[in-house]
C-alpha cells in the first residue's frame, strides 16, 4: 500500500491475528500519536481516559438510542479525545499532524481523521492493558474488564471497517 492511501485503507479481514483493516488502521493511528507527542500523555493519563471510553460503552449498552450502538460509541467518545489531543498536544504539533494528513488525504478535515486515530490508538492500548498479564500474582485477571475492552474494540473495528 502506498503511503499516500495508508490512512484511507479499505477492508481486509483476516481469521487469525488482527484484522488487516485493523492493523493498518493502527499504523496510521500510531503515526498521528507519534506527530502529535501524545504517547506520554496518554500513558501518563490512561486510566482518566479509559474510565471515559468504559463509561461511553456502558451508556450505549445499556440505553439504546435508536443508533446503531457502535456509531453512538463513536460519536460519544470523540469529543473526548478531542479534549485529549487539545490538552496533550502542542499547536505545533498538531499543525504538522495536519499537514500529515492533508498529504496523506487531501480531502479530510484534520481534526476529525486525527481524533479518529487517537481513538483507534487508545482503544489499542486498552485492549492491550486489559489483556497484559496480571502482576499481582495474588489479584486474579479481571474477566469483566477483558470482556468490556473486548467490546470496545469490536466498536473500534467496526469503525475501521466503514
Amino acid at each position: 500500500m502506498t503511503d499516500a492511501n495508508q490512512i484511507s485503507s479499505q477492508q481486509s479481514t483476516s481469521p487469525s491475528g488482527r484484522d488487516e483493516c485493523v492493523k493498518k488502521m493502527l499504523e496510521s493511528a500510531e503515526k498521528a500519536v507519534e506527530i502529535l507527542h501524545l504517547g506520554d500523555f496518554i500513558r501518563d493519563n490512561k486510566e482518566a481516559i479509559y474510565r471515559q471510553l468504559e463509561d461511553c460503552d456502558v451508556r450505549v449498552s445499556e440505553r439504546p438510542s435508536g443508533l446503531d450502538p457502535n456509531a453512538a460509541f463513536v460519536a460519544q467518545s470523540l469529543p473526548l479525545i478531542g479534549g485529549v489531543i487539545h490538552v496533550g498536544s502542542s499547536r505545533a504539533n498538531f499543525d504538522k499532524a495536519a499537514i500529515w494528513v492533508q498529504n496523506q488525504s487531501p480531502h479530510a478535515e484534520p481534526i476529525s481523521l486525527l481524533s479518529t486515530l487517537v481513538l483507534l490508538y487508545i482503544v489499542d492500548q486498552g485492549w492491550q492493558d486489559a489483556h497484559a498479564p496480571n502482576q499481582d500474582a495474588h489479584a486474579p485477571n479481571d474477566e469483566k474488564k477483558k470482556a468490556q475492552w473486548e467490546s470496545i474494540y469490536q466498536r473500534a473495528k467496526w469503525l475501521c471497517e466503514k
